[in-house]
């Protein structure tokens, strides 16, 4: 009787340091979740940031120079006109002169037809730019967001085969120990 007091002791001593064992072990798992999951939260918010960020960048440069080419378009209206009224008039005076008019209201025309086409494709070329800068910025955070997910689930796996290894032992020796009792 008293051997088997004995050994209900060391079994609920042994039962209480491996209680004490898991729960430290859990507070210690908990808290690399609760880390892991603070990773994930600045990692999204730093990712917002920069996504709006970026497409306000993007919306700025966009209006700047879609204004400058509506300046320009501007201009190159009134100047159309204010040449067509002075060729108008001189034509009627001097007709040799209007094929030299003709010539440089040409020339100039594709000037800034040249220059409209050029801030055009260099408009397009930015806003190309920061697509793929977006892309890449998004394609980063997701690659990190996928390696904290990673960490997590092999925590989590790692977290359920120490405990299944815990509970195999603590009944191998709960057995061993009831067949220790049962020889005595």
């Amino acid at each position: 009787c008293e051997l088997q007091e004995r050994a209900s002791s060391e079994i609920k001593k042994l039962e209480e340091r491996m209680m004490a064992s898991l729960k430290e072990q859990q507070q210690f798992t908990n808290q690399r979740f609760a880390d892991i999951e603070a990773r994930l939260t600045a990692v999204e918010e730093r990712w917002r940031k920069d996504h709006l960020s970026l497409e306000k960048g993007i919306s700025k440069e966009s209006k700047e120079i879609g204004e400058r080419m509506m300046k320009v378009q501007q201009q190159a209206d009134l100047e159309h006109a204010s040449r067509k009224q002075r060729e108008d008039g001189l034509s009627k005076q001097l007709k040799e002169m209007s094929a030299l008019y003709d010539e440089t209201w040409q020339t100039e025309k594709e000037e800034r037809q040249a220059a409209l086409k050029s801030m055009q494709d260099r408009l397009d070329q930015q806003s190309h730019s920061r697509t793929q800068e977006v892309s890449s910025c998004t394609d980063e955070l997701q690659a990190e967001l996928n390696a904290l997910r990673q960490e997590l689930k092999e925590e989590e796996e790692e977290r359920v085969v120490k405990d299944d290894e815990i509970v195999a032992a603590l009944n191998r020796y709960i057995e061993q120990f009831q067949k220790s009792l049962a020889v005595l």
